[in-house]
């Protein structure tokens, strides 16, 4: 799957750390829970990467807040240090909009 559009509504799971690559690139690992199924009860954990000035600005999140992140979905994959090939689905953020819920 590569550059396909989502929105994920949301909290955050864990405040987030501000990152710099050895390159300088300022970046952000945020991962956000979603609900779903009858009465919401189902929850989905996606992580999401932030990149320069809106990694800047998702720093400041605090865990538990309701946020809306449109984004595109795509497939990272690496070699960990045993030389396992891994993938996961990760979230490149576009945009980033803080939420109220109402019942």
């Amino acid at each position: 799957m590569s550059n396909a559009p989502i929105t994920l509504k949301g909290n955050v799971g864990v405040t987030p750390e501000l990152m710099t690559a050895p390159s300088g690139k300022v970046w952000l690992r945020l991962r956000v829970a979603t609900n779903s199924g009858p009465e919401f009860k189902k929850t989905s954990w996606h992580t999401v990467k932030f990149f320069g000035t809106l990694a800047e600005a998702a720093a400041a999140l605090t865990q538990g807040q309701a946020v809306t992140i449109d984004g595109n979905l795509e497939e990272d994959v690496w070699t960990d240090k045993d030389g396992t090939k891994r993938r996961q689905h990760v979230v490149y953020a576009r945009s980033l909009a803080l939420t109220k819920w109402t019942k």
